[in-house]
């Protein structure tokens, strides 16, 4: 093989090969190559080693792309099996939903059933209840209005209850010096009213009472109204009629006495008052009565 100078013999430049073709870079002659023997052996040999290069290029390119489209088949498949597991998952949600809400719709329901039996039985029952209670009541009522000797017993029962409230001595304050009164012990039953009530409540009996202090230093004397409550009236194991509860008094008028001093004020505060609740009906008491004292 001929060395052959690798410059331009027109300009001296340098040449750059392509192919079988030499090109001067400066002034852009184009030259052929003149090949001998061994040049064409070297070609032929250069050529193969090209070709060789070029075939295993080519085949670790398509070794490359095959696994490329393999790992993409793969990644494509389990996008696919995560899709469709994805797919399952909400399926399963959405059916154990369903079944959910249809059990608290039928759980609903059926509470909704037993609520309404409840309220229907309830009812009924509150029903009967007041039914008996009604009849008791106006049975009892009737029954105090008729029982003289139950009637005289209460009154009774009120004036003692009055002495055991009223027997020390009271201090009038309201004046520069105090002054101590004494309850007389002469409460007498002014009118009776007997009480009719609705409801779980029994009839009662309210007592209304004149009485009177005297004062110590004066001897003058204070007439006053007082009254007892007998509540809840009902028939013990004999039948007979009795006050379930001790008897009830509420403080009304003057503070001090703990009384009225207007007979007509203890009616709007109290008979009046009480029969909001109850139906207060006055009862005739015999003359006698009215006489009698503690």
């Amino acid at each position: 093989m001929k060395l052959t100078n690798l410059n331009c013999p027109q300009c001296n430049g340098l040449l750059n090969q392509e192919r079988d073709m030499f090109f001067c870079s400066s002034c852009g002659s184009a030259f052929a190559v003149d090949y001998d023997e061994n040049d064409v052996r070297y070609t032929q040999l250069v050529t193969e080693a090209d070709r060789t290069k070029m075939l295993l290029a080519k085949d670790v390119n398509l070794m490359q792309t095959d696994y490329a489209l393999r790992e993409q088949v793969l990644q494509n498949e389990q996008d696919r099996e995560t899709a469709r597991q994805r797919k399952t998952a909400v399926k399963t949600a959405f059916t154990g939903m369903r079944v959910a809400i249809i059990g608290l719709i039928l759980s609903v329901v059926q509470m909704l059933a037993i609520f309404g039996y409840l309220f229907y039985v309830l009812r009924n029952v509150d029903a009967k209840v007041e039914e008996r209670n009604a009849i008791k009541n106006q049975t009892l009522y009737d029954y105090l209005k008729e029982d003289q000797h139950l009637l005289e017993n209460t009154i009774a029962s009120g004036r003692a209850y009055i002495y055991s409230s009223r027997y020390a001595m009271t201090e009038d304050d309201r004046y520069v010096e105090p002054r101590m009164a004494y309850y007389n012990d002469d409460a007498t039953i002014d009118s009776v009213y007997v009480l009719k009530t609705q409801g779980y409540s029994r009839p009662g009996i309210l007592c209304i009472y004149s009485l009177s202090y005297t004062y110590v230093d004066t001897g003058e004397v204070i007439e006053l109204y007082d009254y007892v409550l007998f509540r809840e009236m009902d028939v013990d194991s004999d039948g007979l009629l009795q006050a379930n509860y001790t008897p009830d008094t509420r403080l009304g008028g003057d503070y001090i006495w703990h009384a009225y001093y207007d007979k007509d004020q203890l009616l709007r505060e109290q008979v009046r008052m009480t029969s909001k609740t109850y139906e207060a009906n006055e009862v005739e008491i015999p003359d006698e009565w009215k006489e009698a004292k503690a």
